[in-house]
């Protein structure tokens, strides 16, 4: 069933280079109707999550949300992931294809559902084996550069082999703070080539990932997660991991003194 009162995707369709099946999914996600109908769910006053079939037999989950800062920060994330690490997630990128649709009067995402996932409970590097411990540092110093902060459960593993890890539920990212947490299991840890080509290729493409990202966050948002990203490349070149005595240089990226200053939300978020 076509989706009534559906609209196409919110703001310019940003221009990203994806794999083949990637580029698939996503051209699905913004346009085709699905099987069922869709009607937004609410209680007490909260749009609730809702699995849903496209036409061509991919599941997607509907979340619907009346703050559009909050479907940005959706979005954002997994343009992010997309343009992050590609030779570790050659498919499909660290979060899920997500798309920005209005259906039946009501915004929100639609992004592809990974089936057959359980949370990954406790990170553990040291136990890890070599392909599932470079995932997860990539996932760490993703959620770094976008400030996430608390993933609370939302790191999901496939149960079968080969693992694979994704990210749902970016909303909650602080990308306006200068202030951000790093994850005890990240120090001291040896970084892999590929996480390192990865952060640089990010880096150097700078121009062109701001383009994307600014019809997203405002300008200082995407400044401040380059600057995240730029420093914490600065920190792996130089000594090849991350010691824990740079923990602070890396969560206060205003100054190389580390001086903590009290960051209000409105100062970044505006309109």
């Amino acid at each position: 069933m076509i989706l009534r009162g559906e609209k196409r995707e919110i703001g310019k369709r940003e221009k990203i280079e994806v794999s083949k099946k990637e580029k698939e999914i996503l051209e699905k996600l913004e346009k085709e109707g699905t099987k069922e109908r869709i009607k937004p769910l609410k209680i007490k006053g909260q749009f609730l999550p809702q699995i849903a079939t496209l036409k061509s037999g991919e599941k997607v989950i509907f979340k619907p949300r009346q703050e559009e800062f909050l479907l940005r920060y959706e979005r954002a994330s997994y343009l992010t992931s997309s343009f992050l690490f590609r030779d570790i997630f050659p498919e499909l990128p660290l979060v899920p294809p997500t798309v920005i649709r209005e259906i039946g009067g009501q915004k929100g995402i639609f992004q592809l559902f990974i089936p057959e996932t359980e949370a990954l409970a406790e990170i553990n590097l040291k136990k890890a084996e070599k392909s599932l411990k470079e995932q997860l540092l990539a996932f760490l110093i993703f959620d770094y550069i976008i400030n996430q902060k608390d993933r609370r459960g939302n790191l999901l593993i496939t149960k079968e082999e080969p693992k694979r890890i994704f990210l749902i539920d970016n909303e909650e990212i602080s990308p306006f703070s200068p202030l951000s947490k790093l994850p005890p299991e990240i120090f001291d840890v040896e970084i892999p080539l590929r996480i390192k080509e990865g952060l640089r290729n990010f880096c150097n493409s700078k121009g062109k990932i701001e383009r994307t990202l600014t019809d997203l966050l405002k300008q200082k948002e995407v400044d401040f997660c380059f600057k995240r990203a730029e420093r914490i490349l600065e920190v792996i070149e130089k000594y090849g991991r991350i010691p824990k005595e740079k923990e602070e240089y890396l969560e206060d990226i205003r100054n190389k003194e580390g001086r903590r200053k009290q960051t209000k939300l409105t100062d970044f978020l505006g309109d």
